[in-house]
């Protein structure tokens, strides 16, 4: 047995069966395993009942294990499956007898081979069957390769070499399929000698399956631990290091376990580890568990995790140890933040909203409301009576919250639109829909009621509507103005083609044509005056129209204006001009264009509806800062249905007076416009069938004692006055006709007359003829316009006079021409004396 003693170490000699004793004292010290070997010097084996001397002394040690550490021991390790080492041990001091190998071979619950040195089965030592391929005699004499499966007969081999070279014992494990039945066997190879082994083969199935499925198990519980969606740590107790952790509490912290193991929460979450530190006491000392707390912790990549914590203190052997478990929440918590936001954030917008909004439960009593629903009728939520306001909604039912839940369970929505009160009285009008809420099993839990106050939307509409019957009846009236002004515009037209035409015959006395020439002269101005309050009422639609206000003498405009409706009257109509002499001669602020436009609108309409009797205008009267006018007829009159409509556009007394007395109907709604822009008001006074007074005010200035000089008036001129022999002048106008009828104004003129019909030939004539003395320039132009023109013909003289003349004839264009350089403005269709009268105030100079 000496290879046994130097080549064992001492941990294997303490895991056998031993009994250990003090070398000195010979007293017994430590028993291990199996007690099968006495106490004494010597060492007695058992056998049944007999003992057989196979004592081995075998040094150990000191400090072979912490629980040995007094003095040198000795002690005898016999084993069943080392039997035969002792037995070789023996053989040396006394041989052993047959009937010593079989008593042995009956204690030992193992199969027993003998193999010579090349690997031949020599002896079979047991008759056991069920473990074994073949019976046990066929072994006996035969190698083992021709009895054992390949693998496993290599093994053996190697096995066998080796135990036999180092003289030790060699282990190994196989398994064979016995039966169809997977078994597992070890095998242990001790020398006999130089040339022998004795084999002891071990059924292990057993103890295999149960390490198997141990395996299996542990390995099962590292998986579940692994992967446990949730946080486990293991800490030690009292100074909760980390003893385990999962691949959570990794992935978590950022470490690996290894390196977590043996550290605190302050080397790994010092931000936390107060708290933590707190709440592991409070667990430890509570002797229980900590259970289901939240805490929040960022992790390793910024996150905010939120943890539901459960923490439970338990024995392990004499240590206790403190387990945690950690669930993260952190998406029901962001979805429970979430909500809270939203439900934040829908309550505002609910609390908020100018609808009125309530829920309520299927008794019909209000869960909740905005603040809206009490307070757009005035009421605050202690006053409010629902009751009151479904009487509203159904006014003939006696229940009417019944009634109202038994039709919204019906039908799953009610709308419904109904007039209720304010509290302090006033009719409102409003608009409800109700929706019935269910749960999921469908079930009707509530009512969501939403009313919106449509009073406003009422009106809007009702205004709306009145705006459509204008609007339609406008369109009546514009069809009709259309159809008035062609008839307006053709019969003057038809007047002036006419009668021109009559002035080409050769028969025609020197009456006669002076007749007709007044005829197209009237047709002309009518027709002038009817583009004129077209072009101010289309300025005054889009905002356009300016007033230039100044200080204006009103008795001159007065006297100008009878002066020139004494000649047009008829001798069956007294025009009567009528000033008070304290209103002698008074200032307003006014346009003198307007307020002679508003005057000769007035009286050109009390003319047509007066065919007899007496027509006057003139001041009615001033206040101290107004200054009232007039214009009366003794006409038809206007009743009051018309009083109002004669004001607006396209509207006279109805549309028979349009029929019968024609005009267009906008001189009246130019008056208006013009007074109320001067800052004054309009109005009428009038009776059927007695006439019609109009007044209109204007804001005064002054009242003058003294003699105001009367405004400069054309007189007619006797054409021999306007001949300048000596002068030129370039007419330029891009149309043949105007430009033949300029020549023909200016034919007595003895002026050398230039003609140009665009602005590029007026600029060209202009460089050729320098000496050129005056311009009468069109503005508009295709290829250059007159402004153009003008400022390149001011570069090569900047004295020469240029006269704009255009068809654009508000009051704002002359100043936008003088902008441009031209030095006058006339509007056409030109005035002959009025350009005559121009020219002189330049060629005079």
């Amino acid at each position: 047995m000496s290879g046994i003693s130097r080549n064992s170490s001492d941990s294997d000699v303490l895991h056998r069966a031993a009994v250990f004793f003090d070398k000195k004292t010979k007293k017994l010290v430590r028993q291990n395993g199996a007690l099968i070997i006495s106490a004494d010097e010597k060492s007695l084996f058992r056998s049944g009942t007999n003992y057989y001397d196979a004592g081995m002394e075998m040094e150990v040690g000191k400090g072979a294990s912490k629980k040995q550490e007094a003095g040198q021991f000795t002690g005898a390790a016999i084993t069943a499956s080392e039997t035969a080492l002792y037995l070789r041990e023996k053989v040396a001091r006394r041989p052993l007898t047959e009937q010593d190998y079989n008593r042995i071979i009956e204690a030992l619950p193992d199969i027993v081979f003998e193999l010579s040195a090349d690997g031949v089965f020599t002896r079979c030592y047991s008759e056991q069957h069920e473990d074994l391929l073949l019976p046990p005699e066929k072994f006996v004499g035969k190698k083992c390769e021709e009895v054992l499966p390949p693998a496993i007969a290599r093994m053996t081999r190697i096995k066998l070499a080796r135990a036999l070279d180092m003289m030790q014992v060699e282990r190994y494990e196989y398994r064979l399929i016995i039966n169809s039945q997977m078994k597992f066997f070890e095998a242990r190879l001790a020398p006999m000698g130089e040339n022998s082994v004795l084999a002891l083969i071990r059924n292990i199935t057993e103890r295999k399956t149960a390490e198997h499925e141990l395996k299996e198990y542990r390995n099962y519980l590292d998986k579940v631990f692994s992967d446990l969606p949730a946080v486990l740590i293991f800490k030690s107790v009292p100074d909760f290091k980390y003893l385990m952790v999962n691949s959570q509490v990794e992935e978590f912290i950022g470490l690996s376990a290894e390196e977590i193991a043996g550290k605190t929460d302050y080397e790994l979450l010092p931000e936390y580890a107060d708290a933590i530190r707190r709440e592991d006491i409070m667990a430890v000392e509570a002797k229980g568990a900590l259970v289901n707390f939240e805490i929040s912790m960022v992790n390793i990549n910024g996150e905010t995790r939120y943890l539901y914590t459960n923490k439970q203190l338990f024995d392990a052997g004499k240590e206790k140890v403190l387990l945690i478990m950690s669930i993260d929440v952190t998406p029901q918590k962001q979805a429970e933040l979430a909500l809270a936001r939203n439900e934040i954030k829908y309550r505002s917008l609910i609390e908020e909203a100018e609808d009125r909004i309530a829920l309520l439960d299927m008794t019909g009593n209000i869960i909740l409301a905005n603040k809206a629903f009490y307070r757009v009728l005035g009421y605050n939520p202690e006053e409010f009576d629902a009751r009151q306001c479904l009487k509203s909604v159904f006014p003939e039912i006696e229940d009417p919250v019944s009634h109202f839940l038994d039709i919204v369970k019906k039908r799953g929505s009610y709308h419904a639109e109904y007039r209720t009160r304010h509290r302090d009285g006033h009719p409102m009008d409003m608009l409800a829909k109700s929706v019935l809420i269910r749960d999921e099993n469908k079930q009707p839990t509530s009512i969501l009621m939403i009313i919106r106050d449509i009073t406003e939307l009422k009106k809007i509409q009702l205004e709306l509507q009145v705006a459509k019957e204008r609007a339609e009846n406008s369109d009546r009236l514009k069809s009709a103005f259309l159809a008035n002004m062609s008839h307006e515009i053709r019969t003057p037209m038809n007047a002036i083609v006419g009668f021109a035409s009559l002035l080409t015959s050769q028969q025609l006395s020197e009456a006669e044509r002076r007749n007709y020439v007044s005829i197209i002269n009237k047709s002309s101005n009518q027709l002038l005056n009817l583009v004129s309050d077209i072009i101010d009422i289309s300025k005054i639609e889009s905002g356009q129209l300016d007033i230039i206000t100044q200080h204006i003498s009103v008795n001159n405009i007065l006297k100008n204006i009878y002066e020139v409706f004494s000649r047009q009257i008829s001798s069956e109509i007294n025009l009567k001009k009528t000033v008070l002499p304290e209103y002698n001669d008074i200032t307003v602020l006014a346009d003198e264009v307007r307020i002679t436009q508003i005057f000769n609108n007035l009286l050109n309409n009390a003319l047509k509806f007066t065919r007899e009797g007496e027509i006057e205008f003139g001041i009615a009267g001033i206040t101290q800062d107004t200054a009232t006018f007039f214009v009366r007829d003794t006409g038809i009159g206007i009743d009051d249905e018309h009083k109002t409509v004669i004001f607006e556009r396209f509207r006279q007394g109805g549309d028979a007076y349009t029929r019968r007395f024609g005009g267009t109907g906008l001189g009246l709604a130019i008056c208006r416009e013009l007074v109320s822009l001067m800052g004054g008001t309009i109005w009428v006074e009038s009776e059927q069938g007695a006439g019609a007074a109009f007044y209109f005010t204007l804001p005064l200035i002054e009242v003058v004692k003294k003699e105001v000089m009367t405004a400069t008036r054309y007189t007619t001129p006797e054409y021999e006055k306007f001949s300048w022999p000596d002068r030129k002048i370039l007419l330029v106008d891009d149309t043949k006709i105007c430009l033949k009828y300029l020549q023909a104004l200016l034919k007595d003129s003895g002026m050398k007359l230039f003609f140009a019909e665009s602005g590029q030939e007026a600029v060209k004539l202009f460089r050729e003829n320098p000496d050129i003395d005056i311009v009468l320039m069109d503005i508009q132009m295709p290829d250059m316009s007159g402004t153009e023109a003008t400022a390149i013909i001011k570069k090569i003289n900047g004295r020469v006079p240029v006269i704009a003349q255009t068809a654009h004839a508000f009051v704002t264009d002359k100043e936008k021409f003088i902008e441009a350089g031209c030095d006058d403005y006339i509007a056409k269709p030109i005035n002959g004396t009025q350009l005559l009268e121009m020219l002189a105030s330049f060629l005079s100079k």
